[in-house]
């Protein structure tokens, strides 16, 4: 299918996508396993690429967290969807969950609040990771603020995910213990 480009809302960056992140929820639209609401629609919750196009929203660029984002166009970006809260999604897709974004395209046009500058990080580790480093963070810091001197177990550190949290809870200063198979 070819679509065209993306139409651009001021408040967006435009992004040439690189890699996409495939998880779970993408091989359950796939499959047909929870119906999308319109045709043709292009999956994808995830991605990474470059910035081709900054936003041109006088409020948005004076925005002191679009600031402290220091986007530039040519900048590497992994890029997520836009998500809903229950309550919006239920009023908006009483019958249907919704791909949020559709990454799996060559140009994206996506909310600045949606994309992350890496600064070091490939675009291809970046779009297999977004969706595991984001959980890992949550976790750690709105479940339970993991601190310098915390023990925590990691349940199955052999995965992706599992060897995220333990990397990320070293960082934090946790000391970590593990079950299934992995490296510390």
């Amino acid at each position: 299918m070819t679509l065209p480009f993306p139409q651009v809302k001021p408040g967006d960056l435009i992004v040439k996508i690189e890699y996409i992140g495939v998880n779970f929820i993408d091989t359950c639209f796939r499959k047909g396993l929870y119906p999308l609401d319109h045709f043709p629609a292009t999956i994808g919750e995830e991605a990474a690429g470059i910035v081709v196009a900054l936003p041109a929203d006088p409020e948005v660029l004076e925005s002191p967290s679009y600031k402290r984002q220091r986007f530039v166009a040519g900048m590497a970006v992994p890029v997520v969807g836009p998500h809903l809260s229950l309550d919006q999604w239920q009023v908006n897709h009483p019958r249907s969950l919704q791909t949020t974004m559709g990454t799996d395209q060559t140009y994206i046009s996506i909310p600045w609040s949606c994309a992350f500058p890496t600064r070091g990080v490939s675009t291809k580790i970046a779009a297999a990771s977004i969706t595991q480093v984001a959980t890992a963070i949550t976790f750690m810091s709105e479940a339970y603020t993991v601190s310098p001197g915390d023990t925590v177990f990691m349940h199955t550190i052999a995965g992706g995910l599992g060897f995220i949290f333990t990397q990320y809870a070293k960082y934090l200063g946790a000391r970590v213990r593990k079950s299934g198979v992995g490296q510390e």
